[in-house]
């Protein structure tokens, strides 16, 4: 069945066996819609999580089912989210969507799919289970997130800021919502209103060059150079959660480009996606990136600095010792892949 973002606080029922499809190039709004489900399918109760890809099915056919039969240990209700799935593991799924246990809710996530994609005609024919496609954000879209992010939090954009916006913002609802955090994080109690001077100094100040600076020291594993530039903008008063919040966009923009690549796009081709574009002196650093991190990884990371954000929120007196946790654990791991 084919739902809308908007119809699924109707479309989930903590109580039955259910799945989702979310699928789509938007990635920031497929984890947004997951999330969603998430939180909406465990309520007070709380429920397992587990994750599964397409790699564990190829070594146990089993698995999945396995996976739902078994009660949980830790909650009452399970939330399985199944990741890098192929057309060849249809049929699986299939099997899947027949049983009925309760309190179980599976995602199955997946990049962009065609129309003859039988996992997606599997989901958009049932009756019991949905298909949410999340497509990139259009002009109505992102208007509408600009009001209800003005609304929310008490600023004022003149005109040409809110046309700077819908003109250079990327697509994506994540890399949307760092941005507009970073403006938030950016602004006094009682200076509330945003002109396109202060706009373009928040997103392109001086300060890019050491946000740059922390991007490229922590993803080519250089811990020290990497600590100098955090020390630097921690002495200019700098909020860790944007400098979390910064990295975690350059490294959505790691992940969007690898989509792109994954199509069997060209480089240069596959970067024109990003908005605002990548900065030509940027360029061969952001190659490397996309091309030494493993997609799995980088994923994995966009969910880590999350986490670390939600920390750091939670607790300003220890924000500081977890953004560098967070950034020289991943510095740690880039160290493995640096030497390819």
């Amino acid at each position: 069945m084919i739902i809308k973002d908007y119809q699924l606080i109707n479309s989930i029922n903590s109580e039955s066996f259910q799945s989702f499809l979310v699928y789509g190039p938007n990635e920031g709004l497929v984890r947004e819609s997951i999330d969603f489900i998430y939180k909406n399918f465990s309520k007070e109760t709380g429920c397992e999580k587990v994750s599964i890809n397409g790699k564990q099915i190829d070594e146990s056919i089993s698995i999945l089912n396995d996976e739902i039969s078994t009660i949980s240990l830790f909650s009452e209700k399970k939330f399985i989210i199944l990741e890098s799935t192929k057309e060849k593991h249809a049929s699986v799924i299939e099997d899947t969507l027949s049983l009925n246990f309760k309190n179980t809710c599976m995602i199955v996530k997946q990049d962009n799919l065609t129309k003859s994609s039988n996992i997606r005609k599997l989901y958009e024919k049932s009756k019991t289970h949905f298909s949410l496609a999340c497509y990139d954000d259009d002009i109505k879209v992102l208007s509408s997130l600009l009001e209800k992010f003005q609304k929310e939090h008490n600023i004022t954009f003149d005109s040409d800021v809110k046309s700077f916006l819908l003109n250079n913002l990327s697509n994506d609802r994540m890399i949307i919502k760092n941005e507009l955090e970073k403006i938030l994080l950016s602004l006094s109690k009682d200076d509330r209103k945003v002109d396109i001077g202060k706009l373009k100094y928040i997103l392109h100040d001086s300060a890019h060059t050491d946000y740059q600076q922390i991007n490229n020291s922590i993803l080519f594993g250089n811990i020290e150079k990497g600590s100098k530039s955090l020390e630097k903008l921690f002495q200019l008063g700098t909020n860790p959660v944007a400098i979390l919040k910064s990295f975690n966009n350059y490294i959505m923009r790691i992940r969007l480009t690898q989509v792109e690549l994954s199509k069997g796009k060209q480089f240069d081709d596959a970067i024109k996606v990003l908005k605002p574009p990548i900065f030509w002196r940027e360029k061969t650093d952001f190659k490397r990136h996309c091309q030494m991190w493993p997609a799995n990884v980088i994923e994995n990371i966009i969910d880590e600095v999350l986490s670390s954000e939600i920390k750091c929120m939670s607790n300003s007196i220890v924000a500081k010792e977890q953004c560098e946790k967070t950034l020289f654990g991943i510095s740690n791991t880039a160290k493995r892949f640096s030497r390819n």
